[in-house]
């Protein structure tokens, strides 16, 4: 079957790919097998200059790249050229930094020398997502590359154009042939390629359903393996943070690349003696963000991804609106396009899709609390525990909130971000 790449702006088809057989999969795993053999025994100097050339040609490729991401996930350019200035600053990052990550570490023993020593695994699988099409693939692959591994790319199949060029920029940089491959395969060809002996590791960015399947499949052959899976954020307000703060970091975090992030906040917690504050404001602030062409430097809000997404997000809305949520308010949208308008919900709790569920869309979801007490319970009363945002002037509460919020990274008057 074919895989198609449709404009979610316009709707209209921008290309289609032909996915390659299993036995010319095993061909790429076997070249990749030898690349690994002569990468791992490069010394990290000669690597670093290969990742100079990567970045500079992502420098000189930022319109390409931008337009591209743009034309085929919808992102608003201006955000699109920001995923690529954020390569670039990974980049520049690990330019800067890796010769010191991997450093032996001395250990303390009664031998005459204990070490910790950082050793590449071999072939390394990318199940990468669509709303990030190029970060995330820089994130996953250039520390794994620098360390020794070499990489496989398997991206999301709505962004197949962003893959070609990403495959493009790496393997222009004169690095190593095979070091770096972008694969176009079925579905039901993952499993068989995590299964493959030759394939040592796997990082996957996604769904939590897709998840469980990739990490059910790596734990079946004992593959060691990063998931990154989805989120359902709480962004916390005290009564004594600073209102106009709260509310520019909320419009950032919820409604960046039009609410398709894993680590926006989704459901915003807010203290009875600012709700109607903070919610008025919030309100003013949506209705001035500007919907439309995602290519014109005028929008802040481009279409979601997908046509099915916009289908997942309107019932996950009717049904919480049905179960008593209230709807504030919902921008209007243009005609055409996999659009939809940003939301304010309040009223929103357990039980309902938006409270309970991953919303990847322009929904924000307000609910309110009285005390420290009741704020931890609201934001440990989701599945996930990816990020949160903590907004208040007391070093007491951020230190409770800190301790007692169930989630991987807490921000401090700050919406969550990811870095390298």
């Amino acid at each position: 079957m074919q895989f198609q790449s449709i404009n979610p702006y316009t709707e209209k088809f921008l290309q289609s790919y032909d996915p390659i057989s299993f036995d010319t999969l095993k061909t790429v795993l076997n070249s990749a097998e030898v690349a690994f053999r002569n990468w791992k025994a490069i010394n990290i100097k000669e690597k670093l200059e290969f990742l100079e050339v990567i970045r500079d040609s992502l420098v000189l490729n930022k319109e390409k790249c931008s337009n591209m991401i743009s034309n085929e996930m919808g992102k608003v350019l201006k955000e699109s050229e920001s995923e690529i200035d954020k390569c670039v600053w990974l980049c520049d990052y690990y330019l800067e930094n890796s010769k010191n990550f991997l450093i032996d570490r001395i250990i303390p023993t009664d031998s005459s020398s204990s070490y910790v020593k950082y050793e590449p695994l071999g072939i390394i699988l990318g199940v990468m997502p669509w709303n990030f099409p190029f970060w995330q693939v820089f994130r996953f692959a250039i520390p794994s590359m620098l360390i020794g591994n070499v990489v496989v790319l398997k991206h999301a199949p709505n962004v197949i154009g962003c893959s070609i060029l990403i495959n493009d920029i790496f393997n222009r940089s004169g690095i190593p042939k095979n070091v770096f491959n972008n694969i176009i395969i079925e579905n039901k060809n993952v499993e068989k390629l995590i299964a493959s002996d030759q394939v040592r590791g796997v990082s996957f960015t996604g769904s939590d359903t897709t998840g469980k399947i990739i990490g059910g499949m790596a734990g079946k052959n004992l593959k060691p393996m990063v998931l990154e899976l989805g989120g359902s954020d709480p962004f916390i307000v005290f009564d004594d943070a600073v209102v106009d703060d709260c509310v520019e970091g909320a419009i950032s975090s919820r409604f960046l690349n039009s609410g398709q992030s894993c680590i926006a906040a989704k459901r915003f917690i807010i203290h009875n003696r600012v709700y109607d504050d903070f919610k008025s404001k919030i309100v003013e602030r949506v209705e001035k963000l500007k919907v439309g062409n995602p290519l014109s430097i005028k929008s802040d809000i481009g279409p979601l991804a997908r046509k099915d997404l916009v289908e997942n997000i309107n019932c996950q809305v009717s049904l919480s609106i049905d179960k008593g949520a209230k709807l504030v308010f919902r921008k209007n949208i243009p005609r055409g396009g996999f659009f939809f308008g940003p939301t304010v919900l309040e009223n929103v709790e357990e039980g309902m899709p938006v409270f309970d569920q991953e919303v990847f869309g322009p929904i924000l979801s307000l609910m309110r609390f009285n005390n420290t007490e009741e704020a931890i319970s609201l934001a440990n009363k989701s599945m996930y525990g990816l990020g949160a945002s903590v907004w208040s002037a007391c070093d007491l509460t951020i230190d409770r909130m800190i301790r007692s919020i169930e989630s991987g990274m807490v921000f401090v008057n700050e919406f969550t971000k990811s870095d390298p």
